[in-house]
C-alpha cells in the first residue's frame, strides 16, 4: 500500500523533531557570557553598623548594588523585597553580596537603616545597608554605576545592577520588571561559575 505524500511528509517531519530533541539533550545550549560594560571605581561609605564600607571589601565576590530610601513608599519597597527575596537565595553563599545604597542620607543614618536592615533578616557582613554624604552618594550614583539624575537624587533609579568577582559592571536588571528578577538569579548563578 502507497503512503500518501501527506503521511509521508509527517512521518519526515516527527523524524526531523526527534533528531533535534535528541540533539539538544545531548548537547544543551550554554548561556552566553554576559558582556563585560565597565569597572566599578572604588568607593567608600558608612554602613549600617556605622562603620567605614570601602567596596574593594566586595572584591572576590558576585554582588548586586541598588539605590532606595527607607522611607520611600512607591519603588523602594517593590525592589527591596525582590532583593530580599534573591537575598534569601544566596544566603548560604558566601560568594554573593548585596549593596542598598540610600538617596536620602539626611534621613537615612545608620542606626535607621539597622532597623530597616531587620525587616529582611539581613545579615550585615552579607547585605550592606549604606549612607554617607549627599555629594558622594550623588557621585556613586551617577559617576561610579551611571544610573540617577543629579537633578532630583529621590527620583533614583530602580535599577539592579549586577557586579563580577572583578568589579566590574555585567548587567543592569529592572527592579521594577518581573522578568528582571529571575534574570538577576540566573545571571549571580553564571558568574559564580565563571572562571576569572
Amino acid at each position: 500500500m502507497k503512503k500518501s505524500p501527506l503521511r509521508l511528509l509527517i512521518l519526515i517531519l516527527a523524524g526531523f523533531l526527534v533528531l533535534l530533541i535528541a540533539l539538544k539533550i545531548q548537547y544543551p545550549q550554554k548561556q552566553p557570557s554576559l558582556p563585560v560594560i565597565f569597572n566599578v571605581t572604588d568607593f567608600e561609605l558608612t554602613d549600617s553598623t556605622d562603620h567605614p564600607f570601602a567596596s574593594t571589601q566586595l572584591k572576590g565576590k558576585v554582588w548586586v548594588a541598588h539605590f532606595f530610601f527607607t522611607s520611600c513608599s512607591g519603588m523602594c519597597p517593590i525592589t527591596t523585597n525582590k532583593l530580599a527575596a534573591l537575598y534569601r537565595s544566596y544566603k548560604i553563599d558566601k560568594r554573593v553580596a548585596f549593596v542598598s545604597i540610600s538617596v536620602n542620607p539626611a534621613n537615612d543614618t545608620p542606626a535607621v537603616l539597622t532597623q530597616y536592615a531587620l525587616r529582611y533578616n539581613a545579615d550585615p557582613q552579607q547585605w550592606h545597608f549604606l549612607t554617607g554624604p549627599d555629594s558622594k552618594i550623588q557621585d556613586i550614583s551617577e559617576k561610579v554605576f551611571k544610573v540617577g539624575t543629579v537633578d532630583e537624587p529621590v527620583f533614583h533609579s530602580g535599577y539592579f545592577i549586577l557586579v563580577d568577582k572583578q568589579g566590574r559592571v555585567r548587567g543592569y536588571y529592572d527592579g521594577m520588571d518581573n522578568k528582571g528578577t529571575p534574570q538577576l538569579f540566573r545571571d549571580i548563578a553564571f558568574l559564580l561559575k565563571e572562571k576569572s
